[in-house]
């Protein structure tokens, strides 16, 4: 999904690129000329941005970061490892040296908000707080007197037939539960890292929020 936006929005630049590039050959228009120079030497912000699924702790420091930047990337998208996600304090301390490392490069940071994918399970961790939080379907059997009903989604969805991970996942219309992946996952990065929030780190990257189709 990423790449397909990329390749839109480099499509979407190009095509302006090019009609301003026609008109300028007509005399009616040409590129504003702070274009060039950002053109040239992007901001962090409008660089290509690397993912990196849990830093590793021989990279989490100054000069591992400004290899980053010297590829010409303007940050990084991370996250806690997944190993012992969330619970580790090995893990979160590995990933805050990370993010202090980038801010003082330059660089930004996105916090990729799951273990994998899809987001709000928080890596089966919101299922742990409370099994009622788990995703529904509607049943229909006709031999029954009452023939609709709700079971698990589970079996024939999306969450057993993941390639990632086969786990069971929360009900996205409870707010309940995604209040709990909120608390488990977005609050405890905000405990860890506030004083990044608005400068350093821009984004969460919230990934593919599963309806359970099959």
């Amino acid at each position: 999904m990423k790449s397909r936006r990329v390749l839109v929005g480099l499509v979407a630049v190009s095509a302006l690129l090019c009609s301003l590039g026609v008109a300028r050959g007509q005399g009616t228009a040409e590129l504003p000329a702070d274009w060039g120079a950002a053109w040239q030497k992007p901001p962090a912000q409008l660089r290509p941005l690397q993912i990196v699924h849990g830093v590793p702790a021989q990279q989490a420091n100054d000069a591992g970061m400004a290899a980053f930047k010297e590829l010409g990337l303007g940050g990084i998208v991370c996250n806690v490892d997944f190993n012992q996600y969330m619970v580790s304090q090995a893990h979160w301390e590995t990933l805050v040296a990370a993010v202090e490392a980038c801010r003082k490069a330059g660089l930004v940071v996105w916090i990729y908000d799951e273990d994998g994918y899809p987001s709000a399970a928080a890596g089966g961790l919101v299922l742990k707080k409370d099994p009622a939080y788990e995703a529904l379907a509607l049943t229909y059997d006709p031999s029954r007197p009452e023939p609709f009903g709700l079971r698990p989604a589970y079996e024939h969805t999306h969450a057993s037939n993941n390639y990632y991970a086969a786990r069971r996942y929360p009900n996205l219309i409870d707010e309940q539960a995604i209040r709990c992946f909120i608390e488990v996952t977005h609050q405890a990065y905000w405990d860890r890292l506030k004083d990044y929030f608005g400068t350093t780190i821009q984004a969460f990257f919230t990934d593919m929020q599963s309806w359970q189709h099959p």
